[in-house]
């Protein structure tokens, strides 16, 4: 009997866990699915596609070219970025085959598009990795973003020149060095 409640018990763990790591992969699922969505929308905006792009080829390692095919497939920046996480992690890292297989199963049957998580399963992965290196190609944009507002902000103020009035008074025009655009002796934040 006590050999019969271990073995239950046992079993009833090991059940919950693999429903704990099933719920842990839907979480991951999600997330990877939401902040894929949002570079995929980021990208639109001038000059963040190549910008993107160039972020993927440094962390993955691989050429536009390969980047371009992904593309040519119907992939949004999130997907490649996915895609190339999960071959990268399989024997022989990001080649034709791995990126051929994931592909293959991200194309499902039937013309359903597979989940992130089942690929993941299938190919004996788990997907969190994929959603840290979705977070690092996220905030690498975002510091990116923030090192161009900083470099705006270095740029040189517009020069401060003095005119003269028909009345014989001076009036300043341009920028002074608080940022405030002075004219009229009134002075107008810019």
């Amino acid at each position: 009997m006590e050999k019969r409640t271990l073995l239950l018990i046992l079993s009833s763990m090991f059940v919950f866990t693999g429903f704990i790591s099933a719920y842990a992969q839907d979480g991951d699922e999600k997330k990877l699915d939401e902040v894929s969505a949002r570079v995929d929308t980021q990208s639109r905006e001038p000059g963040e596609a190549a910008k993107v792009e160039q972020r993927l080829e440094r962390k993955y390692n691989v050429t536009d070219a390969r980047i371009d095919s992904l593309r040519k497939q119907g992939l949004g920046y999130g997907e490649i970025n996915t895609t190339l996480s999960l071959a990268g992690r399989m024997p022989g890292g990001i080649n034709d085959q791995n990126v051929g297989k994931i592909m293959d199963l991200r194309q499902g049957q039937g013309g359903h598009k597979e989940g992130w998580g089942k690929i993941a399963r299938d190919l004996g992965l788990k997907l969190h990795p994929a959603v840290r290196d979705m977070d690092d190609i996220r905030q690498t944009r975002h510091e990116g973003r923030v090192e161009e507002r900083a470099e705006e902000r270095a740029e040189p103020r517009e020069p401060v020149h003095d005119r003269r009035e028909s009345d014989g008074s001076t009036r300043v025009q341009g920028q002074n060095s608080s940022g405030f655009h002075a004219g009229a002796g009134q002075g107008h934040q810019r």
